[in-house]
């Protein structure tokens, strides 16, 4: 039998996706996957709550929007089709996966209309490129909590998939299949014997825009908390009112993102999101730049940003005690959340300079899209794997 080898630098979200599509069954005669990686807490996929949102201002300024619709078009049905190669009750995809309104909540109404008018696209455009325009609409009701009254933007479509759950199906399908797993404690070296091409999957961590000369955009670090088990489910209960309240004359009845804009006794502007399920209920806040020179590794992050974790911990401990007279202690992701900015992905192939002869494909980007265009993006690398 005559197979190209493919090696896939990375176990994240992208790595394990494009494994998983290039061991489907209508490959298995031309290619043979081998997965290597390494074990870092700085890599996106680890503390990603995955919130699938393409929101309405991506409808005419993203160039892969589309590609983004195809992969929601067909989310539910690849969950479905790894559950039962897996044997994983297909229930499962009802307390890890949601689809529905996002809402965004503002407590002044001026950075509602900004955020409006920045979002909203010129209607004949959207025809144009057959997309919907109905898709953001301003909520007439403001949602009233004890200390806060918010006015609301509502987005149609949009996802919400707990991460952890997704990577271990993709790796309990790819185990099935077979697919052999390396975990190098000293990284990739370019020893494998045999290979046809080589699929760097690997995020912003490695500074592998700097190793291989490409523009992936300013690199930024955002923080992801939740509740335990018990606590979820009861907040869960106040955020089905908050559902209520904004579905009830609405053909879908689910809401899958929640994203708060306030501001704290100082003045400063707090905005995070609210994402999962009754059984773990995420807080993702939003994301700061970070300097291109600094160091990558876990100690330097622990020591430079745990105060940033500590506050806003802080922050949403504050907005649940006087908003839903909750009393509970937050808890943190396990991992940085580490990403390229609005740099949604790149996939591209890398010159050789070494002049090797595989082909090297560079598949990354930011961790939310990765998780978004999952179902979708070898498509992209077969592709530059045909040309």
């Amino acid at each position: 039998m005559n197979q190209d080898k493919i090696l896939i630098i990375g176990n994240g979200i992208l790595g394990l996706s494009v494994a998983e599509f290039f061991s489907r069954q209508q490959y298995i005669n031309k290619y043979f996957v081998e997965i290597e990686s390494k074990k870092n807490l700085l890599t996106g996929s680890s503390a990603a709550a995955a919130n699938l949102a393409t929101k309405g201002q991506l409808f005419g300024k993203d160039p892969h929007f589309q590609m983004k619709l195809n992969g929601k078009n067909i989310y539910f049905q690849w969950l479905k089709n790894l559950c039962f190669e897996s044997n994983t009750d297909e229930k499962e995809i009802e307390m890890h996966f949601r689809s529905g309104f996002g809402l965004d909540f503002f407590s002044k109404k001026e950075d509602l209309e900004c955020q409006f008018k920045r979002v909203l696209q010129n209607k004949d455009d959207l025809i144009k490129k057959k997309l919907p325009t109905d898709f953001i609409q301003i909520e007439n009701e403001a949602l009233k909590l004890n200390q806060l009254e918010l006015h609301c933007i509502s987005y149609k479509n949009e996802f919400w998939v707990d991460a952890n759950w997704l990577l271990n199906l993709l790796h309990k399908t790819l185990i099935k299949r077979n697919i052999k797993m390396n975990s190098s404690e000293n990284g990739f070296t370019e020893h494998q014997i045999g290979i046809s091409h080589i699929i760097y999957c690997m995020g912003a961590w490695t500074n592998s825009k700097n190793q291989f000369n490409i523009k992936l955009g300013k690199v930024t670090y955002g923080i992801t908390c939740f509740l335990d088990e018990k606590n979820s489910a009861e907040f869960f209960e106040s955020l089905i009112q908050i559902e209520a309240q904004f579905t009830n004359n609405k053909n879908e009845k689910k809401v899958s993102l929640y994203s708060f804009h306030y501001y704290d006794d100082k003045g400063e502007k707090i905005k995070f999101t609210i994402s999962g399920q009754k059984n773990r209920i995420y807080f993702s806040s939003t994301t700061i730049i970070l300097k291109d020179d600094i160091p990558f590794t876990e100690g330097f992050f622990k020591n430079e940003y745990d105060n940033i974790n500590i506050d806003f911990k802080k922050n949403i401990h504050k907005f649940l005690k006087e908003n839903f007279n909750r009393d509970t202690i937050i808890y943190s992701v396990e991992g940085y959340r580490i990403r390229y900015g609005h740099q949604e992905f790149l996939v591209q192939e890398i010159c050789n300079a070494d002049q090797s002869y595989y082909k090297k494909i560079v598949c990354a980007g930011a961790h939310k899209s990765g998780f978004l265009i999952a179902p979708v993006i070898s498509e992209i690398v077969e592709k530059i794997l045909m040309s």
